[in-house]
This record gives C-alpha cells, structure tokens and sequence, in this order.
C-alpha cells in the first residue's frame, strides 16, 4: 500500500495512492476510508477521486457513490499486460494449447465491461469463428465474459448483471438476471466457465482464469468448439490442458523482464 507523508506527500503521489488503495481493496470502497488509510484530509481524498474519475482512472460503482477501477486505468493495465507477455512466447503456448486440444483458443481481457481478445490461434480445421486480436464479445454469454463476472465482489457483480443490458444473441443466452447470477455463483466455486450456444448458435466453450501478479485474475484463456465435433458435455476434459497452459501464460506474465 502506497503512503503518503513528508516530502512525497504532492497531488500526484496522493493520487497514485489512492489508486493504489482502490485496486488493492479489490471492492468499492469510500473516498472517506480511503483517507483514513492514506493518512489524507477528506475533502482531499475526495477531490482527487473526482479528478481520476473524470479521467477514466475511477469510476463509480454500479448504483453507488463508492470508487472503483476505471476503464483507462483497466486499459493500462491491459497494455502493462501485454508488454509484459511478450508476444512470441505467449502466441507458442497458445499454439501449443490448440494443437494439443485440436480446437480454436483465445486469450481475451475485460475492459469496460467487454471481452477484448488480445491473441488467438486458429486451428486448420473449418471452424467459420472470426479469431482476431482486438474483436469484442459480450460479458454475459461467452465463457470469457462469465469467468471475469464470476470473479467481480458478490455486491458488484450483482449490481452489474442486473444493470447490463443482457441482448438475446441466440435462443439459449441467457436474459434473466437472477439466472445469470446462479451460474456465476456455480462459476465462482468450481473455477472454470462454459458458453452453451450462447453467444454463437452451433458454438460451445470454456475459459480458465489466467492470474497475474497478487493472483488476480488479468485474462481468461478460452476455447470455442463448433458442436458438430464436440458436444457441451464433452468441454471439462480440455480443462487440465488449458489451466497447464494458463499456468504458463502467468509464468510468463509473472516473469522478471
């Protein structure tokens, strides 16, 4: 955790504390405990949070006053992420994995409550998905999307699925909010998500949570299967191979440059 004090104690330090303060809580959290810990007046702690939230840094939670990460501080972060994993031996894992399964696999990020894949490898066999870095995909009915809500504070991650607007891409999305909410308890207890026909019709998969620094979850490894070669039943094998290969992916990530 970030102090402030002495001669460090200048806006930008306490602004850089106060993010470090919210990213570390990993829930919201008020502007007043926020100066409590940092040691800063209430009125400072507060103008500051506004000034970042106007920038993008923070943001306020769904249906609260309280502060939590922002989407410009979520993209650098994404970006840090990406420098970090350096692209060649992060795209030989994912080969690795799709050559070992036989099947498209992605590794995609949440930023402003979208799936933004950042690297994919596509398989020779016909599989008609589009697999190009920098596609968005919705939160609610991929198997990315639901493993990064799975993993949101219970309160937030309530609050959003009931605030998304949660469209009807097939006839087997899911738009009810409480069922939602059901499969993202399931989700959050055994570690893995799936996508049954939901976002694509004729198109399941899984995605496993590939940690960061501190173990957070910074992106979730996925594979997108038509059902013509592997039926929803069929998609728990592929986890031991893709949470080996999400472990690599964090060992890289993880990794002194």
């Amino acid at each position: 955790m970030v102090k402030t004090g002495g001669n460090t104690d200048v806006p930008t330090a306490r602004a850089f504390a106060i993010l470090d303060y919210v990213v570390e809580s990993g829930k919201p959290v008020t502007m007043a405990d926020a100066a409590t810990a940092l040691g800063l007046a209430a009125p400072t702690a507060h103008r500051l949070a506004v000034q970042l939230e106007a920038r993008g840094y923070l943001q306020r939670a769904v249906g609260s006053k309280r502060f939590v990460i922002g989407p410009k501080l979520l993209e650098l972060g994404f970006k840090v992420m990406d420098a970090s994993m350096k692209d060649a031996p992060r795209h030989a894992i994912l080969q690795s994995l799709a050559d070992a399964i036989g099947e498209q696999c992605e590794l995609g990020i949440l930023s402003n409550n979208e799936i933004v894949y950042v690297d994919g490898v596509r398989t020779a066999r016909p599989a008609y998905l589009h697999c190009e870095p920098g596609r968005h995909a919705p939160v609610h009915c991929t198997s990315n999307g639901k493993l990064f809500l799975s993993r949101l504070p219970k309160a937030l991650r309530h609050n959003l699925v009931n605030t998304l607007p949660l469209k009807r891409y097939t006839p087997d999305t899911i738009t009810d909010p409480q069922e939602l909410i059901r499969e993202l308890d399931i989700i959050r207890k055994r570690g893995w998500a799936a996508s049954n026909e939901e976002y694509i019709t004729g198109v399941v998969g899984c995605a496993v949570p590939v940690p960061g620094p501190r173990k957070k979850m910074v992106a979730g490894l996925a594979i997108t299967v038509p059902v013509a070669r592997m039926a929803f039943e069929e998609l728990p094998k592929n986890i031991p191979a893709m949470e080996a290969a999400a472990a690599r992916l964090s060992a890289l990530l993880t990794a002194d440059n």
